[in-house]
């Protein structure tokens, strides 16, 4: 019942929503890094641009690593804050994580172009071979980390959208 997180952001708790847990009746197998994760999309101009893939459930200082995504379509693993041997771990899951992918690019863009959002955090949970996608939250701005060039370009974007100007 908190106004505002430690970063700053207001909570808007207008309602509930009760279901079960994400990992509820998903087989061993598809535990980490094989399979169940939180996805945090950073979407920038109506694309994503780079994620932070957690484990869930969530251990602290485990099972993260973070992925640069490309205008041409391809990704790239970065390493990641407090991710003990993410390039590895992204490595292991980089085959499921593409498979997304196209999903991922298409609910950014709805909820984009809806909300007119040019920045924002799309955070949500995937690899229950019997749930789909399930959106967690939305959040504008986000408090995780980026690359500085990824900000440069978000305001770089703005700057060629208006053109020259006089």
């Amino acid at each position: 019942y908190k106004d505002r997180s430690s970063w700053g952001q207001w909570y808007e708790q207008r309602g509930v929503v009760i279901q079960n847990l994400y990992t509820d009746g998903a087989p061993r197998g598809l535990r980490w890094p094989h399979g169940l994760a939180e996805m945090n999309v950073l979407a920038h101009m109506g694309r994503p641009v780079h994620v932070r893939v957690m484990q869930i459930p969530k251990a602290h200082g485990t099972g993260c690593f973070d992925v640069r995504l490309h205008t041409n379509g391809s990704h790239e693993c970065l390493p990641a804050p407090n991710c003990p041997d993410a390039m590895a771990v992204c490595g292991k899951y980089a085959l499921r994580f593409a498979a997304v992918l196209r999903e991922v690019r298409a609910y950014v863009a709805r909820i984009a172009s809806f909300f007119g959002s040019d920045w924002y955090r799309f955070d949500y949970f995937y690899g229950h071979p019997a749930r789909p996608i399930r959106i967690n939250e939305v959040s504008y701005p986000s408090h995780h980390t980026y690359p500085p060039d990824m900000r440069r370009a978000w305001v770089q974007a703005y700057a060629d959208s208006v053109g020259p100007t006089v």
